[in-house]
């Protein structure tokens, strides 16, 4: 699970890391995120070496103008010390043909998925570990 993290931390274009505790969202059309692999929010990606990462909240902004913000609300501590709140956030283009959606960031396709008015499923096709699954609802 640590893939999706690793899709929007690993990601260095447009990427931003701001203290806070409220996914970043924008003009558009603001969905919330309600899993991911089918784990229900708060979640705790499991542990990599002396970090522990817990995804708090999330949404995905999907702007008139094809574009998209993707935010993570995140929780980490290090070695068992006090935990820090930050918020991950990435930014790009986004297709959508019918129900297909696709994110890209600069040239590169870091999301695939599905579009309905209520709920967005997306896949990670470009991180450490491909295959996160998340969905956002409205």
């Amino acid at each position: 699970m640590l893939g999706f993290v690793a899709a929007t931390l690993g990601c260095r274009a447009d990427v931003t890391g701001v203290s806070a505790t409220e996914p970043i969202t924008g003009p558009g059309t603001v969905y919330a995120l309600a899993s991911v692999n089918e784990v229900a929010l708060p979640m705790t990606v499991p542990r990599v070496g002396n970090v522990v990462i817990e995804v708090r909240k999330g949404a995905l902004t999907l702007g008139t103008d094809s574009t998209y913000i993707y935010s993570l609300a995140l929780r980490t501590s290090v070695n068992g010390g006090p935990a820090t709140s930050s918020t991950t956030t990435m930014r790009g283009s986004f297709t959508r043909s019918s129900l297909a959606l696709t994110l890209l960031q600069l040239s590169d396709t870091m999301f695939v998925g599905n579009y309905t008015p209520n709920i967005v499923s997306l896949q990670v096709v470009k991180a450490e570990a491909p295959g996160q699954r998340f969905v956002f609802v409205r």
